[in-house]
């Protein structure tokens, strides 16, 4: 079974794949801009961060490891503080459409593999599985997004 930091990791990817969608949301609101994509992407970036936090919050209570929560809170926070507050010369300098597919490849390829890693002892199937499916997709989709950058240069 994953242990209490492999949860707490596992958490953490939602959290700040939430945090970038408040974020951005806020950037946008800072720069003076509005559209109807916004509302919808604040709430989902609060259920897609929340409701990991609430999980989260519970698991770690009844562990007796409430500092935690602080922690997932933390990775939340300073993850909306960084997209909504990054410098625009610094986005402008980067490819976005040519760097997702590195960025999610590469989140899939260490989620798979930490997963499997921590799973190896006691659940071969299951470590394999995610191995597998989470590493060899996420390796697949980052060589390929790495070709693509690569390839445009």
């Amino acid at each position: 079974m994953i242990g209490t930091l492999g949860m707490l990791g596992f958490f953490a990817i939602f959290h700040v794949g939430g945090g970038i969608a408040i974020g951005s949301t806020i950037r946008q609101w800072l720069h003076g801009g509005f559209s109807l994509q916004q509302p919808f992407l604040l709430i989902w970036g609060a259920m897609f961060g929340g409701i990991p936090l609430c999980v989260g919050a519970g698991i770690f209570l009844s562990q007796g490891m409430p500092f935690l929560i602080a922690v997932q809170l933390g990775v939340l926070l300073v993850t909306i503080g960084v997209t909504a507050l990054i410098p625009g010369w610094f986005l402008e300098s980067f490819d976005l459409a040519a760097a997702m597919p590195v960025l999610f490849g590469g989140v899939f390829l260490v989620v798979g593999f930490g997963i499997g890693a921590s799973l190896w002892r006691t659940d071969t199937g299951g470590a394999l599985l995610m191995l597998g499916v989470f590493g060899g997709v996420g390796a697949l989709v980052f060589v390929v997004g790495l070709l693509r950058v690569f390839k445009r240069q």
